[in-house]
């Protein structure tokens, strides 16, 4: 997991380790073709942790961004919808799991953008 300063908040990038639904462990970012192979669809989740951070009386978002050159079919953090700019502030939990069902539009693309920006 990486992280960096942004104007006034800090990003969290999600990389690493993400599993599909076979248990297979995929980077991010990585390329369609070499971490997915043939598929024509998957489901990346991730586990992450709630920033202790986040209790302070200074932090006002906790907003989940994605982006993908992939079809997004859905994104859920513990289970509910969710989708790109959400503020997950009050429905995190001390762990959390982030899942994505992507389709494939290019196999030679990356497949995945995650992070979290704390404001």
């Amino acid at each position: 997991m990486g992280s960096d300063q942004v104007g006034e908040g800090h990003v969290i990038r999600l990389r690493g380790p993400w599993s599909d639904e076979g248990g297979r462990r995929v980077r991010l970012p990585a390329v369609w073709g070499e971490a997915i192979g043939d598929s024509e669809s998957v489901t990346l989740s991730r586990v992450f942790k709630r920033p202790p951070r986040l209790d302070a009386a200074d932090i006002e978002r906790f907003v989940l961004r994605f982006e993908s050159p992939q079809r997004i079919e859905q994104a859920q953090v513990n289970g509910a919808e969710v989708t790109d700019g959400d503020d997950l502030l009050c429905m995190l939990e001390a762990s959390n799991q982030f899942s994505v069902s992507l389709v494939r539009e290019d196999a030679t693309a990356a497949i995945l953008e995650v992070w979290l920006e704390i404001k």
